[in-house]
């Protein structure tokens, strides 16, 4: 018996390295912007009860094709997940850049890690945000 390809599954996962936990999702489309604002949702759907005192995201990603923030999809998308579910997101891009985060609301704010005080820090949760693995 021949098998053949029915369609390719690329893995993209959710890490969260203060509790070693791994969130991996199977897709069988491209891996787009929407793709990971839809992975998040489907993510922060499942824990955000867990998670309820949590305030502030902070997703690492690679600055890649699909997650740079000059890409307006991506930022559209997470502006609209801010809005649907009053948290606060800061992407950190990795390789550093000036190791600055930049912070997504309904307006654009730039910051640096400094500047991210203990109580805000009480209300954050960080997490990895990887595509393509």
């Amino acid at each position: 018996m021949i098998f053949t390809q029915a369609s390719t599954v690329t893995p993209v996962g959710i890490f969260l390295p203060a509790s070693d936990e791994l969130f991996l999702y199977a897709v069988t489309s491209k891996v787009t912007s929407d793709c990971l604002v839809d992975r998040l949702v489907e993510w922060w759907e499942a824990v955000k009860e867990r998670f309820a005192h949590i305030k502030t995201l902070v997703i690492n990603v690679d600055n890649g094709p699909e997650n740079h923030s000059r890409r307006t999809q991506f930022m559209q998308r997470l502006v609209e997940f801010v809005n649907q579910y009053q948290v606060c997101v800061c992407l950190a891009y990795y390789p550093p850049m000036s190791h600055a985060l930049k912070r997504t609301t309904a307006h654009e704010i730039d910051f640096t890690l400094p500047l991210i005080s203990e109580d805000i820090r009480a209300n954050t949760i960080r997490l990895n945000v990887v595509g393509a693995l």
